[in-house]
């Protein structure tokens, strides 16, 4: 559902933004973790007024678990 990058990408401190629909989300690397974060708002991240977020950890299972956080929070606002 969703196009992301391999963890690799966030593992050399890249961020990714991406949408589905009118559903946003950014993805990036802080130290150890993987912040996601999302928001309905059809404009930048940096001008959204509330994005919800969550962080992982950065690794393979952390990774797999972002994936399935964003098809979860996706099909809830539908």
């Amino acid at each position: 559902m969703f196009d992301i990058r391999r963890l690799e990408f966030y593992q050399n401190h890249n961020t990714f933004t991406g949408s589905c629909d009118r559903f946003r989300y950014r993805i990036q690397s802080q130290e150890a973790l993987l912040q996601v974060c999302y928001w309905k708002e059809n404009i930048c991240y940096e001008l959204a007024s509330n994005p919800i977020s969550a962080e992982f950890p950065l690794t393979e299972e952390g990774f797999q678990q972002i994936i399935d956080w964003l098809e979860q929070q996706y099909r809830s606002i539908q």
